[in-house]
C-alpha cells in the first residue's frame, strides 16, 4: 500500500496519512473513533495502581518507573469531534443484565480486561466470581483444559468473562499426536498442533450464552527463531504442508469469520462479535538506558509511523490480514486499535515489568497500567454505542429452536352464534394443497483469501505471553 499524499515532512502529510488509514479501516459507525490523535490530558488516569485487578507486571510505577507522564494522554477523535472518555455508568446501563466475554492472549487477558474492570470498579463493586472449566465436548479431545474467569457486577446484574486463549482455534498438545505429525524434528514440551478450520470448541460451544464477545490473537503466530514450533492441520488433524504462520493466521481469521456467519445464517444465538486488531510490539532498543522501548517521545511522529508500516511485523503483515478478514459490513466488527497504539512506544512496560529487573530485559509487547489499554476501553465503548442489541433498541437474536414471531392478526367482531344444525353424515374434508418449498437462500460471496505473504518457514512462535 502506498501513501496517497506525495508531500512528506509537513503537517499536510500527517493529515493525509491519518485520513488514508482511516479510509482503509472503513468502519460503518456513526463516527469513526479511530481517526484521531493523542492529546495531553491532565485529568488522567481514571484509576491508580492499587486497583486489585491489575497484574503486577503492568504496575510500572510500583516496579520502579520514575516518570508518570505516559498516563496523561487521551485520544481525540477527529470524526467524533471530541476527546474520548470511558463513561462507566453509561457503559454499565448498557450492559445491565448482560454478559460480555473477552477471549485472547495476554494483551486482552492481562491488559484490556484489567483496564475495563478497574474503570468499572471505580464506580461500583466488581467481584471475583466463579471459575468455569470449558469442556468443548468430543471436539475438544486432545485439548488441554480451559478456564473461564467470571467477574460479577451485582448492582447491574452484569458479568465480564475473561478467557485466555492464544490461538482461538482448536489446538492440541497431545504428545502422541505431536510425535506422529512432527516430521523432521523432535517435538518439544511447548510445541502445538493447530486446526486452522475449527474455532476452539471450548468457547465456541458456549458462545450463545453471551451478548458480546471480543476476540484477539496475533502474538503467538509470529516466526521467531528458537521458539516453539506449530504444526497446522485441517479439521481431521491432517497436516497442511507448505503453510507458514502468516498464511496460517490468515486461514484462522477466515475460519473465525465463517463460524459467526454460519451461526447467523442458522438462526442460532449470536453475540455481537468484535475482533481486536494487533497492537504493535515496538522496537526493543534501549534509549540511553531509559528503559523505554525505542523512543523517549510521548507520541511518535509521522516518519516513525511510516517506517513501522513497512517494517513492524504486526503493522506490515498481520494488520492487513485482519482488515481483509473483517471488512466493513462483516458480521464480526473490527475493533481496530493498531494505529492508535502505534504512536505510543514509551507506554510499554519496558524494563519495569518487574521490580529490580536484574537483566534489564525490555518488555515492548505489554503496556503499563494505567495507560494505553484504558484508551482501548474508551474505543470499545464507542463501538458498543452503535450496537442496537446492547443499547436496547432491538431484541436479542432468536435461537434455532425459537419460533419466529408472526404479525398479529387484525381484530374482528365476533359473529353471532347460530343454532347448531342437526347432525348429518360428514363428508371427508379435502386435504390442503402442499405448501411450496421454502426459497433457497441467495448464495453468499466466497470468503476473502489473502495473498500468500511469504514462503514456508519453520512453524515457530515466540514463547509465552
Amino acid at each position: 500500500m502506498r501513501w496517497l499524499c506525495s508531500r512528506r515532512g509537513s503537517s499536510l502529510a500527517l493529515q493525509c496519512t491519518v485520513l488514508t488509514w482511516s479510509v482503509l479501516i472503513g468502519l460503518a459507525l456513526s463516527c469513526d473513533p479511530f481517526d484521531g490523535k493523542w492529546v495531553a490530558d491532565s485529568s488522567r488516569p481514571p484509576y491508580d495502581e492499587s486497583c486489585p485487578f491489575l497484574f503486577q507486571f503492568s504496575r510500572c510505577r510500583g516496579n520502579g518507573r520514575p516518570d508518570g507522564g505516559f498516563v496523561r494522554y487521551s485520544w481525540y477523535s477527529n470524526s467524533c469531534g471530541r476527546t474520548l472518555r470511558f463513561n462507566s455508568k453509561a457503559f454499565l446501563n448498557m450492559i445491565k443484565g448482560k454478559t460480555i466475554a473477552v477471549i485472547g492472549d495476554s494483551l486482552t487477558a492481562a491488559n484490556f480486561v484489567p483496564s475495563l474492570l478497574c474503570q468499572i470498579n471505580a464506580v461500583t463493586t466488581v467481584k471475583n466470581g466463579s471459575r468455569r472449566t470449558l469442556d468443548g465436548g468430543s471436539g475438544a479431545k486432545y485439548m488441554p483444559a480451559m478456564v473461564a474467569f467470571y467477574y460479577d457486577i451485582p448492582d447491574y446484574d452484569a458479568r465480564i468473562v475473561s478467557i485466555w486463549d492464544d490461538y482461538l482455534m482448536r489446538t492440541s498438545v497431545d504428545k502422541a499426536m505431536l510425535s506422529k505429525l512432527a516430521i523432521g524434528f523432535t517435538p518439544g514440551p511447548d510445541d502445538a498442533i493447530i486446526d486452522l478450520e475449527t474455532v476452539n470448541p471450548q468457547w465456541g460451544d458456549v458462545v450463545g450464552e453471551w451478548h458480546a464477545v471480543v476476540l484477539e490473537t496475533t502474538t503467538h503466530w509470529r516466526v521467531v527463531p528458537d521458539a516453539p514450533r506449530l504444526i497446522f492441520t485441517n479439521d481431521q488433524w491432517q497436516t497442511l504442508n507448505g503453510v507458514d504462520p502468516y498464511m496460517a493466521h490468515a486461514r484462522a481469521l477466515r475460519s473465525i469469520a465463517n463460524f459467526f456467519e454460519a451461526r447467523r445464517k442458522a438462526g442460532k444465538a449470536l453475540p455481537v462479535p468484535f475482533f481486536m486488531t494487533a497492537p504493535p510490539q515496538h522496537s526493543a532498543k534501549k534509549i540511553g538506558g531509559s528503559g523505554v522501548c525505542g523512543s523517549k517521545a510521548p507520541v511518535l511522529g509521522e516518519k516513525d509511523i511510516e517506517k513501522m508500516l513497512r517494517t513492524n511485523v504486526q503493522m506490515s503483515r498481520y494488520w492487513p490480514m485482519q482488515r481483509a478478514a473483517f471488512p466493513s459490513g462483516s458480521v464480526v466488527r473490527r475493533f481496530d486499535i493498531t494505529m492508535v497504539s502505534a504512536y505510543r512506544p514509551e507506554a510499554h512496560c519496558g524494563i519495569y515489568s518487574r521490580k529490580n529487573n536484574p537483566v534489564k530485559s525490555l518488555d515492548c509487547l505489554h503496556w503499563c497500567q494505567p495507560g494505553v489499554p484504558d484508551i482501548w476501553v474508551d474505543l470499545f465503548q464507542e463501538m458498543l454505542l452503535d450496537e442496537p442489541l446492547l443499547t436496547g433498541t432491538t431484541k436479542a437474536p432468536t435461537t434455532a429452536s425459537s419460533k419466529p414471531t408472526s404479525k398479529p392478526k387484525p381484530k374482528t367482531k365476533p359473529k353471532p352464534k347460530s343454532p347448531k344444525p342437526s347432525p348429518s353424515p360428514s363428508k371427508p374434508k379435502p386435504s390442503p394443497p402442499p405448501s411450496p418449498p421454502p426459497p433457497k437462500p441467495s448464495p453468499s460471496p466466497p470468503p476473502y483469501v489473502p495473498e500468500d505473504p511469504t514462503k514456508p518457514n519453520h512453524f515457530k512462535r515466540k514463547p509465552g505471553t
